[in-house]
């Protein structure tokens, strides 16, 4: 019996008795991590998630590779994940050698060229998470409202630290540590520069800055949203540009709806509630009157749209 008929037997005794699940592939937790192929990790029992609370990304080291970033995209902008934790560990194979060292050491054995493989050793654990949040944040494939973190892994006592608190602050970055946010930085930059109003693509769109806790973190979440004027306040969407999943932003305000909110050169104090029914119903219309691209973004996204009301305090 090889191993894979001994895999195939346990599977064959997993499926005997699989109670069947309401799972989807959108995670529950919203967040994908990445971290290193290493046999004594255990993503899930790391963090207490459970089967469909989060996308998990593995390669040698945990690195952000072109690949990652490719399943980064479809996992943010199809299923809806807005978190990324990147995890590296002790003791890593990676640490401490190079690409020299590697390629030769295997070409001593296999007699094969590796010269083109970038195998993304390192010297220090702590340096690489950053190095790749850096890259996280470059890559102009990924959208502007990911919050990213990065941690620290023990493999001989489990222990999980917090490395993002090591960051400097970035440059333009709503909330250190967490260094998301950079590309809506243009944004919210033009849009108190000029007294609420955005150019291009959002000239004469109604927009606000909205204000809330990041409900994972703590911190405050600054998000550029497109608006509607209500007679009792504004009204905003939780399109998420037609993806499958609600915005972080939109579970925020259900776990804590009093925001601030930036609207025109003014700055308010608010409180979010979910419009229901006929209110509902009348905004959403008027909505996809005046801005016929929300009419595709439930298309796409085949679900309701929420739409929210934040009224001033």
């Amino acid at each position: 019996m090889t191993l894979f008929d001994e895999l195939l037997e346990a599977n064959a005794r997993f499926a005997e008795n699989f109670p069947g699940t309401e799972l989807t592939a959108v995670p529950s937790r919203h967040i994908t991590i990445l971290t290193c192929m290493d046999a004594r990790i255990d993503n899930f029992a790391a963090f207490g998630l459970e089967v469909g609370d989060a996308h998990i990304l593995r390669n040698a080291g945990g690195r952000v590779t072109d690949d990652v970033i490719r399943s980064l995209v479809l996992s943010n902008d199809i299923l809806g994940t807005r978190y990324v934790a990147v995890i590296h560990h002790t003791e890593c194979g990676l640490v401490g050698t190079t690409n020299e060292a590697i390629r030769d050491a295997i070409a001593v054995a296999r007699r094969v060229d590796l010269s083109a493989i970038d195998f993304d050793p390192f010297e220090d654990v702590d340096q690489s998470v950053r190095d790749d949040l850096v890259r996280l944040e470059a890559a102009p494939l990924l959208r502007d409202d990911i919050t990213y973190a990065g941690f620290a892994y023990d493999v001989a006592n489990g222990v999980m630290r917090a490395v993002q608190s090591l960051l400097e602050p970035v440059a333009g970055t709503i909330s250190a540590p967490s260094v998301s946010g950079l590309r809506n930085d243009a944004y919210i930059e033009e849009f108190r520069a000029n007294d609420g109003k955005l150019g291009g693509n959002f000239s004469g769109v109604p927009v606000l800055l909205l204000h809330s806790t990041d409900a994972a973190l703590g911190e405050t979440r600054v998000t550029p949203l497109t608006c509607q004027s209500l007679e009792s306040g504004w009204a905003i969407f939780a399109s998420n540009g037609g993806s499958v999943a609600e915005p972080g932003w939109y579970g925020d305000l259900l776990v804590d709806p009093v925001v601030t909110i930036e609207f025109g050169a003014e700055t308010i104090e608010g409180r979010a509630r979910v419009a229901m029914g006929a209110e509902r119903d009348q905004i959403w219309t008027r909505q996809k009157a005046l801005i016929p691209a929300f009419a595709g973004y439930a298309q796409v996204a085949n679900r309701t749209i929420p739409v929210l009301v934040i009224e001033p305090c």
